[in-house]
């Protein structure tokens, strides 16, 4: 049966690292007769959250009017997910962080009403890609895994994988 994926590159750098290895892991999904629909954080306008708690009092609502509600409309329409970021200060991307924070209307949805964001109940799958520009260290990707659980967790979707490459910044 073929999988469905949004993959989200939040890298900002077109054509390296992060978006290198996020290709060649939809070119083996794809492989496989699954469909992967990429996206780039930086082909996008998605402003800060401003936790004015709009989200909270109007379910599945953002005040803001922006290009994340193309992301919004994507978390809906899929069960699964790949995030793939380069990894600042054992973190997300700033591209990704904004964009993680601005689901807080998703967990919202899913916190102050009695419904939920996505309107079924299927458990979906997530992988992370995380790239490190510095050698391999202890803990040098919990962050990124800590924080994208918590995203994922509000889409239904659960961490299956999580390809950690360490040490890219070595032929700078």
């Amino acid at each position: 049966m073929k999988e469905k994926y949004f993959a989200i590159m939040a890298s900002h750098r077109k054509n390296r690292n992060t978006d290198i290895a996020l290709t060649n892991y939809i070119k083996k999904l794809e492989n496989r007769g699954d469909l992967v629909e990429k996206v780039n954080l930086l082909d996008f306008e998605i402003n800060i959250c401003t936790a004015c708690y709009y989200c909270s009092r109007n379910f599945k609502k953002c005040i803001i009017k922006d290009d994340m509600e193309f992301f919004y409309k994507k978390f809906e329409e899929y069960d699964n997910f790949i995030f793939a970021t380069p990894v600042f200060f054992n973190n997300l991307s700033t591209l990704g962080k904004i964009m993680v924070d601005r689901s807080q209307m998703v967990y919202a949805s899913n916190a102050f009403f009695d419904k939920n964001f996505k309107t079924t109940n299927k458990k979906g799958k997530a992988v992370i890609i995380s790239t490190a520009g510095a050698p391999y260290y202890e803990d040098q990707f919990t962050g990124v895994e800590s924080t994208l659980r918590l995203f994922f967790k509000n889409l239904n979707a659960e961490i299956v994988e999580h390809i950690k490459i360490s040490n890219t910044d070595k032929n700078l």
